[in-house]
């Protein structure tokens, strides 16, 4: 019986199968098997008719007989060298066929199922309880959920003892799910208890949610002057930000904001609002330029969408939209003025850095920015209207860690900051090290050398792919990953990535969504495959592992506090469609040995020859395709490589 025939067979006995290719494992295994049924039939005396498979002969095509029936329990069937564990090779679900490979009696996940239900079940019904009122009455069901789901973690982990590698990727999971779970139930519990007693002493009921109650839970507090925090203002125009720094560690917090709106009057309104209630002379100063600006657009232009297509333009130009303002409205004669103040105070007060004239142009940038976002958001990533947006770096950031690649993407986390007794919530975002990649390579051409991955960048690089349709991120861009290096004599190494700016994903996009639109993406998100085959050049089977050990439950619960329901239901949706589209590739690799590898493993080796591929191909592409440069992008998600010519 060929590989072919074994896996079709397999399949419809619902068997699965694991090819040998090593000669010696194969014949140490065969020599194994035909003693231990030498042994064990002299000592019970039991003829073992269908076992004939174990005598070195080859099998027909005759389906294959089961042989747990036939076995007693503790005989251990051949494959000890390919199981590698002694509680698999005494359930003797394991069978010898030939040096093809061996067979598995049942499906791999039904031991799995077994010790998951008592988890998922748990999890169901605290996603449930999350959404009800705070009602202190059910702290004990709350707390009881929580401990019944940290214990079925931990008998899943006693009880477990997988040989696959997506079976040591969902225990590893289950590990840092239990770890999680035991940190958050002491500190819910304590929550409660301060919520209980802020209830009984206010004498009213509260409004919040148990899901409030967890979000809090998961919130840091920090307060300015404690604890060792240290706080700066930063930022540009009306747009804020606070630097916090701790132990020499940076971070930068930012307040919650919704999406923003697709229209450029509307967002213009926001730092005159914010202008008008200051009354210092500054602000009032910049309140009455922003103003003169508003009106002339308003005039010159009929519609928004006309105004936003010539503003857009300018922006694109040279990033001078002040300038833009002034030849195209200089004959106004308040913009005029304004001119003639801005200029009159800069020659006064050369050495001011937060001059007028760069505020009106960062207010303006600011404002076009914030249209692009609007547009991205709601046609692309399908973010509803005044959904929250800066949470998503949090979502993005949390999935990372739980997929054990957080050191390639930028912590976030939810923060509430106090700062003379002024309380906001929002994220935080870790100071993420290294550069941008033109950057990188703009500089280097300077000194005259070349520009490479390092297999470990280049393995991230394809992982962050992956990871971002599994977000539904559409914004990732050469400038929203920053890059460290090392330098020698003659080139720069690209050593590791940090993927930053992750606001723009987890919308209502389904992976059908996706799909259909191809290799051409939407925005610049990448499909990674077509017509049931993947289109990247290699694929980390670690990380691929991760993603197919995820389940639906967990989900819910690492992200209920960060995500709509609809935006965990589409999440999950496009988990499924890679998952799909992964085991597809396992299974043909595994059927077809002449298929090429790009599933590969924790090889430094193979990762380099991926890259050396790639980029030779990208070489001849180059010098056929360099006037498209767009063509070459599509071809790959690793827009740095196309600059690596």
């Amino acid at each position: 019986m060929d590989t072919h025939k074994l896996y079709s067979w397999a399949k419809q006995q619902d068997m699965n199968i694991g090819v040998l290719e090593d000669e010696k494992e194969i014949k140490e295994a065969k020599d194994a098997n035909a003693a231990l049924q030498e042994k064990h039939m002299n000592e019970i005396g039991i003829d073992m008719p269908g076992n004939e498979h174990a005598s070195g002969s080859e099998p027909s095509d005759a389906p294959i007989v089961d042989q747990r029936e036939k076995v007693p329990a503790h005989m251990p069937p051949a494959m000890d060298v390919f199981c590698r564990k002694q509680s698999l090779i005494r359930s003797g679900n394991y069978t010898f066929l030939s040096k093809k490979g061996v067979m598995m009696k049942g499906t791999r996940s039904t031991p799995s199922k077994k010790y998951m239900k008592p988890i998922l079940d748990n999890l169901e019904s605290l996603d449930n309880l999350f959404n009800e009122k705070f009602d202190i009455a059910k702290k004990d069901v709350i707390q009881d959920l929580f401990l019944k789901t940290i214990i079925a973690c931990e008998n899943y982990i006693e009880n477990r003892d997988p040989w696959t590698a997506e079976g040591k990727a969902r225990l590893q999971m289950i590990k840092d799910f239990r770890a999680q779970m035991r940190h958050e139930s002491i500190m819910f519990a304590g929550r409660v208890e301060a919520l209980s007693t802020d209830e009984a002493n206010a004498n009213v009921n509260t409004t919040k949610t148990w899901l409030d109650v967890l979000t809090e839970v998961r919130t840091d507090n920090i307060e300015h002057g404690k604890d060792g925090y240290k706080l700066e203002e930063g930022g540009a125009g009306t747009s804020k930000i606070y630097i916090i720094e701790k132990d020499g560690k940076k971070q930068y917090f930012k307040e919650n904001e919704k999406c923003p709106v697709n229209d450029i009057f509307v967002l213009m309104d926001e730092p005159i609002k914010k202008l008008s209630e200051k009354e210092d002379d500054k602000s009032q100063r910049r309140l009455g330029y922003l103003k003169a600006i508003k009106r002339v657009i308003m005039e010159k232009y009929k519609t928004e969408a006309e105004a936003a297509k010539q503003l857009k333009l300018a922006y694109r130009k040279d990033d001078k939209l002040y300038a833009f303002i002034i030849a195209m409205f200089g004959k106004d004669q308040e913009i005029n003025n304004m001119m003639l103040e801005i200029m009159e105070r800069t020659n006064a007060y050369p050495e001011e850095k937060d001059n007028d004239m760069d505020f009106i142009n960062n207010e303006l940038k600011e404002m076009m920015k914030k249209k692009t976002l609007s547009a991205i958001s709601f046609r692309d990533a399908q973010i509803q209207k005044n959904a929250e947006i800066s949470k998503r770096n949090v979502a993005t950031s949390r999935l990372a860690n739980f997929l054990q690649i957080g050191d390639m993407v930028s912590e976030s986390k939810l923060v509430k900051l106090s700062i003379n007794g002024k309380q906001m919530n929002g994220i935080s975002m870790e100071e993420a090290k290294g550069d941008k990649i033109t950057s990188i390579v703009k500089n280097a051409e300077k000194n005259k050398k070349k520009v490479r991955y390092s297999p470990k960048a280049y393995r991230q690089l394809l992982n962050l792919q992956l990871f971002d349709l599994i977000c539904g991120q559409v914004d990732r861009n050469m400038g929203n990953y920053l890059c460290e290096q090392e330098e020698t004599d003659d080139a720069v190494e690209i050593t590791q990535i940090k993927a930053i700016d992750n606001d723009i994903a987890f919308g209502n996009l389904d992976y059908e969504d996706i799909y259909q639109k191809g290799l051409y993406g939407i925005n610049r998100m990448r499909n990674i495959e077509y017509a049931d085959e993947l289109q990247v050049p290699a694929v980390d089977k670690l990380f691929a592992d991760r993603i197919l050990a995820l389940d639906e439950k967990t989900i819910n619960y690492l992200l209920c506090d960060v995500l709509s329901k609809s935006e965990r239901t589409a999440l999950i949706n496009r988990i499924d469609g890679v998952k799909r589209a992964l085991r597809t590739r396992m299974n043909a690799e595994a059927k077809r040995r002449n298929k090429k590898k790009i599933i590969l493993d924790n090889n430094p080796e193979d990762w380099k020859k991926s890259l050396d591929d790639l980029s030779k191909n990208f070489a001849k592409d180059y010098e056929k395709d360099k006037n498209e440069m767009e063509i070459l992008q599509y071809k790959t998600y690793l827009w740095g490589v196309c600059l690596l010519k």
